[in-house]
């Protein structure tokens, strides 16, 4: 233990030690700012995922609307049935633009499907239309499959903010083995 000491107190080492320290200090420093403007951008990522996930719904529950006015409608309009599809076309575009990995959006293509398919299978061509009631299973398997594909959406976002959360701990780790290696 004397021998550190020794080197510690040495004027000869004095400016590798002032030099080390200071090396130290910027590399705390550095990694400090690293770590913080990750999580910012993080942070941020997950603020414009959730405000496009917030107007995908609103947008989901206007077709919604439409498509059960459509079907309850007592006459056959090919104008907001094209609307209907223009629509929802325009919401796979979105899904396809969100800034998430192609395993969640693979997720959400069933329920996608089901609801375009809910939408614009039955009762949607003019030679078959037939004007629905409120609780026919028509409109009742639009409604049922606009939840399910809001309801994916929102799995969707859990998923991607639990991964978010697994890259986090995996900076902590990071960083203390970093403080373990030099400290």
């Amino acid at each position: 233990m004397p021998d550190i000491w020794v080197l510690i107190n040495d004027p000869e080492n004095a400016g590798f030690l002032r030099l080390f320290a200071s090396a130290t200090t910027w590399i705390l420093i550095l990694g400090g700012w690293f770590v913080v403007n990750s999580h910012n951008n993080d942070r941020e990522k997950r603020k414009e995922l959730r405000a496009s996930l917030d107007l995908l719904k609103v947008d989901i529950l206007a077709i919604t609307q439409k498509a059960v006015s459509f079907h309850v409608n007592s006459y056959y309009s090919s104008y907001e049935a094209m609307q209907i599809v223009s629509n929802i076309k325009s919401i796979n575009r979105s899904i396809n633009r969100l800034h998430v990995s192609d395993a969640y959006k693979l997720d959400i293509q069933p329920q996608s499907n089901k609801f375009k398919q809910r939408i614009s299978l039955v009762n949607f061509d003019s030679s078959s239309f037939c004007p629905q009631v409120y609780d026919s299973p028509v409109v009742m398997g639009i409604i049922k499959s606009s939840e399910d594909y809001i309801d994916s959406l929102e799995t969707m976002f859990s998923d991607h903010l639990n991964s978010f959360w697994r890259r986090y701990f995996k900076y902590l780790l990071s960083l203390l083995g970093f403080y373990w290696c030099y400290f």
